[in-house]
């Protein structure tokens, strides 16, 4: 498989992080394209340190999609997990004010989720850094909006 060129506006990531074209051009090709969906998730694999979640940022930054970027390190229990999430997603909507408290409850959480992603427009990334499934890599989540 051959992986797509870079937009030229995204030739200046090169410069910065030298030698990481193929994780460029490769999260290019899976979410670069504003007119063709994204796969649900993808797995970041490899070992600690090497710069994963460095040029995950970089490259979600420098494309302007919409993400939030949750740290499950911090995340002591599902209902602070779920608090960041649910918050996280608020702010991209742009609404202020206090985020509700659901606890640890899955079917609130589910709930809370599907209300923030009806307000917002487009491809919206979480990435849960380090991943809170047994995984010590960082995990993309995605969500195509119409």
């Amino acid at each position: 498989m051959t992986l797509p060129e870079l937009p030229a506006e995204l030739h200046s990531l090169l410069t910065t992080y030298p030698c990481r074209q193929t994780q460029f051009t490769s999260l290019f090709s899976l979410l670069g394209h504003d007119h063709l969906p994204s796969p649900p998730s993808i797995c970041l694999a490899g070992f600690p340190c090497t710069g994963k979640r460095t040029v995950t940022r970089a490259f979600l930054e420098a494309t302007g999609i919409k993400h939030a970027w949750i740290d499950c390190a911090e995340t002591i229990s599902s209902a602070l997990l779920f608090y960041r999430v649910i918050s996280a997603l608020t702010r991209m909507t742009g609404q202020t004010g206090e985020t509700a408290r659901i606890g640890g409850d899955v079917n609130s959480f589910v709930v809370e989720v599907q209300k923030a992603m009806g307000k917002l427009q487009g491809k919206i990334v979480l990435v849960p850094c380090p991943s809170f499934f047994l995984l010590s890599k960082p995990i993309l989540c995605f969500k195509e909006m119409d």
